[in-house]
Protein backbone atom coordinates (compact mmCIF):
# COMPACT_ATOMS: atom_id res chain seq x y z
CA UNK A 1 0.00 0.00 0.00
CA UNK A 2 1.21 3.84 -0.40
CA UNK A 3 0.19 6.47 1.51
CA UNK A 4 -1.43 9.49 -0.03
CA UNK A 5 -1.89 13.24 1.34
CA UNK A 6 -2.44 16.49 -0.33
CA UNK A 7 -0.81 19.30 1.34
CA UNK A 8 -4.10 21.15 1.60
CA UNK A 9 -5.38 18.32 3.63
CA UNK A 10 -2.51 19.24 5.83
CA UNK A 11 -2.57 22.88 5.74
CA UNK A 12 -6.19 22.27 7.44
CA UNK A 13 -5.02 20.25 9.82
CA UNK A 14 -2.45 22.78 10.58
CA UNK A 15 -5.79 25.19 10.81
CA UNK A 16 -7.05 23.20 12.96
CA UNK A 17 -4.61 22.11 15.38
CA UNK A 18 -3.23 26.06 15.46
CA UNK A 19 0.18 25.14 14.73
CA UNK A 20 2.43 24.11 11.32
CA UNK A 21 2.03 20.24 11.18
CA UNK A 22 4.74 19.24 8.90
CA UNK A 23 4.64 16.54 6.26
CA UNK A 24 7.42 14.43 7.53
CA UNK A 25 5.31 13.43 10.64
CA UNK A 26 2.78 11.91 8.08
CA UNK A 27 5.58 9.86 6.10
CA UNK A 28 3.59 9.72 2.71
CA UNK A 29 4.58 7.78 -0.38
CA UNK A 30 2.50 10.49 -2.79
CA UNK A 31 2.05 14.33 -2.06
CA UNK A 32 -0.67 15.96 -4.41
CA UNK A 33 -1.41 19.04 -4.99
CA UNK A 34 -4.26 21.52 -6.29
CA UNK A 35 -7.27 19.50 -4.87
CA UNK A 36 -9.71 20.18 -1.91
CA UNK A 37 -8.87 19.19 1.33
CA UNK A 38 -9.43 15.61 2.30
CA UNK A 39 -10.59 15.44 -1.29
CA UNK A 40 -8.29 11.65 -1.54
CA UNK A 41 -10.27 10.52 1.36
CA UNK A 42 -12.80 9.50 -0.80
CA UNK A 43 -11.42 9.04 -4.08
CA UNK A 44 -11.32 5.47 -5.33
CA UNK A 45 -8.76 5.55 -7.50
CA UNK A 46 -6.13 7.91 -8.75
CA UNK A 47 -4.21 7.91 -11.93
CA UNK A 48 -0.55 9.15 -12.10
CA UNK A 49 0.59 8.91 -15.79
CA UNK A 50 -0.41 5.60 -17.45
CA UNK A 51 -0.50 3.82 -13.82
CA UNK A 52 -3.71 3.57 -11.92
CA UNK A 53 -3.80 3.42 -8.10
CA UNK A 54 -7.06 1.31 -6.29
CA UNK A 55 -7.91 3.39 -3.13
CA UNK A 56 -7.52 0.86 -0.10
CA UNK A 57 -9.27 3.34 2.67
CA UNK A 58 -7.67 5.33 4.82
CA UNK A 59 -4.73 4.24 6.64
CA UNK A 60 -4.59 4.07 10.91
CA UNK A 61 -3.00 6.64 12.43
CA UNK A 62 -0.21 5.46 14.94
CA UNK A 63 1.47 7.90 17.15
CA UNK A 64 4.64 8.96 15.29
CA UNK A 65 2.56 11.50 13.63
CA UNK A 66 3.16 13.41 17.67
CA UNK A 67 7.23 13.08 17.00
CA UNK A 68 8.63 15.65 16.12
CA UNK A 69 11.10 13.55 13.28
CA UNK A 70 14.19 15.64 13.33
CA UNK A 71 14.58 15.67 16.90
CA UNK A 72 12.45 12.55 17.95
CA UNK A 73 11.06 14.60 20.89
CA UNK A 74 7.09 14.01 20.89
CA UNK A 75 5.05 17.21 20.69
CA UNK A 76 3.42 18.79 24.20
CA UNK A 77 0.25 19.42 22.86
CA UNK A 78 -1.53 15.87 20.88
CA UNK A 79 -2.46 16.57 17.17
CA UNK A 80 -5.19 13.72 17.42
CA UNK A 81 -8.00 16.05 18.58
CA UNK A 82 -7.55 17.96 15.37
CA UNK A 83 -7.49 14.97 13.32
CA UNK A 84 -10.72 13.89 14.25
Amino acid sequence: PLLVISTASLEALGESAQRAIPMDRFRPNIVLEGCDPHAEDVWKQIQIGDVQLQALGPCGRCTIVEVAQGQGKRDEISVYGALV
